[in-house]
C-alpha cells in the first residue's frame, strides 16, 4: 500500500506532488520574472520620456532666458541713448545764473550807453538802422542795442523817476525781446545761406 486512504489508488505520490509543486513554483517564478522585465522596460521607457521632456523644457527655458536678456539689453541701450540725448541737450542750455549774469551785463551796458545818444530814436529809425546793415555785423547789432537802451533811459528821464523805472523795465524787456528777435533773424539768415 502506498499510504492511500481511498479504495482506489489515485497515482499521486509525494514525489509527483513535489514535482507538481516545483513546476508550479517554477511557472510562478517565470511569470514574476516576465512581469518584472516588463515593468523594467515600462519604467525605462517612462524615465527616458521624462528625461526627454526635461531636456526640452530646459532648452526652451534657455531660449527664453536668452530672448529676455536680449530684450533687456535693447531696452537699456535705448534708455542710455535717451539719457545721452538729454545730457547733450542739457549741456547746451544756459543755466539760470548765466542768464541772470547776461541780463545784468546788458542792463549795465544800457546804463553806460544811455548818455551817449543825443536824441530819442523812433521805431522807424531803429528799423531803418537795422535793415541798412548786414545781419552778420555784431558791432551794428550792439549799436542797435545801445541806442535802444539810450532811448529807454531818455524816456525814463522824461517820465520821472517812478514812471521812468516802470518804462525802463519795459524797455529792458523790449530790448531783450529785440535782441532775441535779432539773434533769431541772424540765425535764420545764416542757416539759409549755409554758414
Amino acid at each position: 500500500m502506498s499510504g492511500e486512504t481511498e479504495k482506489q489508488v489515485s497515482g499521486w505520490t509525494v514525489d509527483t506532488l513535489h514535482a507538481l509543486v516545483l513546476q508550479m513554483l517554477h511557472d510562478r517564478d517565470s511569470l514574476a520574472n516576465e512581469r518584472a522585465a516588463a515593468a523594467q522596460v515600462a519604467l525605462k521607457t517612462a524615465i527616458d520620456a521624462q528625461d526627454k521632456q526635461t531636456q526640452q523644457a530646459l532648452t526652451a527655458a534657455d531660449r527664453a532666458v536668452v530672448k529676455a536678456e536680449l530684450a533687456t539689453e535693447k531696452r537699456f541701450e535705448s534708455v542710455n541713448e535717451f539719457r545721452k540725448a538729454l545730457s547733450d541737450q542739457t549741456s547746451n542750455f544756459m543755466s539760470r545764473t548765466e542768464v541772470l549774469s547776461e541780463l545784468a551785463g546788458l542792463a549795465e551796458k544800457i546804463e553806460a550807453h544811455s548818455n551817449r545818444l543825443g536824441s530819442v530814436m523812433t521805431r522807424t529809425e531803429v528799423d531803418s538802422l537795422f535793415t541798412s546793415q548786414s545781419a552778420t555785423s555784431a558791432a551794428r547789432y550792439q549799436q542797435i542795442l545801445d541806442q535802444a537802451a539810450i532811448t529807454a533811459t531818455r524816456l525814463d528821464k522824461a517820465e520821472g523817476t517812478q514812471g521812468g523805472l516802470k518804462l525802463g523795465a519795459g524797455f529792458i524787456v523790449g530790448a531783450v525781446g529785440l535782441t532775441a528777435t535779432i539773434i533769431t533773424v541772424i540765425y535764420v539768415i545764416l542757416k539759409g545761406t549755409g554758414h
